[in-house]
């Protein structure tokens, strides 16, 4: 484990918080026609791009510095290991077409 274990902790205990979160929004979020033939895929890397992001900001006020290449790997992982849980996240609410 290259990531230090408390930080490790602390990115699940991010992911958990936001997927659960129904405040999270994004300029991309609130358009109504995404052009996708599948957007379960696209829904999911949406999501996972947002949550690497918060994670790689409080890495980044954590440590002060850019995640290595070894630590994004672990970050990346540890999002692939939380599959499930961000494609039935309540972040789904933001991805409704509306019409």
């Amino acid at each position: 484990m290259v990531l230090e274990e408390k930080f490790h902790d602390k990115i699940t205990s991010l992911i958990h918080k936001t997927l659960k979160s129904n405040e999270i929004t994004s300029p991309e979020l609130e358009q109504k026609v995404w052009g996708y033939q599948d957007d379960d895929d696209f829904k999911y890397g949406h999501k996972a791009g947002f949550l690497i992001g918060l994670i790689i900001g409080d890495y980044m006020d954590t440590y002060e510095r850019f995640p290595s290449s070894d630590e994004l790997i672990e970050i990346r992982k540890i999002i692939e290991s939380h599959l499930d849980e961000i494609k039935g996240s309540t972040l789904d609410i933001f991805f409704f077409y509306k019409g």
